[in-house]
């Protein structure tokens, strides 16, 4: 069965109960092939997901990349070094490059596999959620959920935070305007409603 489409792969500097980074690519038979651009995505459901355009961002594609690739070039050293000695398997000298190339992708599986692993890591660092933050203009009350979060500040410090933004905070940020839109209570102005609806799932919470 031959399958393409777009696909979220390389997720990275996940949020907790906020978001996470991911890519959007083109894909065959589910190999990553093409990006298209990267997202915060605030919601995910099957094929289908919710989030804000960031520009590619090369972590989140080389995670792409990097999770998937190393994975086939494993199972591509694995399956040279059956070929070759592999017990009851009859042996083809006039394929042996073949199986040196298939051997030596299972050997760059390994430090793909790691750079990968300490490169991209799944979940944020406190200074790479803060600019996360400053990209995406988030308000101060989703500074405040990010610096609970991480331990920075404490719960009576990130609900006084919020109550000096104007939000209740045992209360949805934002609220349907008859229409189907999400609009900020904060009284700064309207925040982003991909935003405002994540914010939103984690007080319902």
């Amino acid at each position: 069965m031959i399958v393409w489409g777009t696909k979220l792969y390389g997720k990275v500097d996940a949020i907790k109960d906020l978001g996470f980074v991911a890519t959007q690519f083109w894909h065959f038979c589910w190999i990553p092939l093409v990006p298209t651009n990267t997202y915060f995505v605030t919601h995910e459901e099957g094929w289908r997901f919710e989030g804000i355009p960031l520009g590619l961002q090369w972590k989140s594609v080389l995670a792409g990349y990097g999770r998937v690739f190393s994975f086939l070039f494993l199972f591509a050293g694995l399956a040279g070094l059956n070929a070759i000695y592999g017990v009851g398997n009859q042996f083809e000298p006039e394929k042996i490059n073949s199986y040196r190339l298939m051997f030596a992708m299972g050997v760059l599986s390994i430090p793909l596999g790691i750079a990968t692993l300490v490169l991209c890591k799944g979940t944020a660092s406190y200074d790479d959620a803060r600019q996360l933050a400053n990209q995406l203009q988030f308000d101060a009350t989703l500074r405040a959920h990010i610096d609970l979060v991480y331990g920075k500040i404490t719960q009576e410090q990130a609900e006084e935070q919020m109550g000096d933004a104007g939000v209740d905070a045992y209360e949805p940020l934002g609220e349907d305007d008859g229409e189907g839109e999400l609009v900020a209570a904060a009284g700064d102005g309207d925040l982003d409603p991909e935003i405002a609806a994540a914010y939103r799932r984690y007080m319902s919470t």
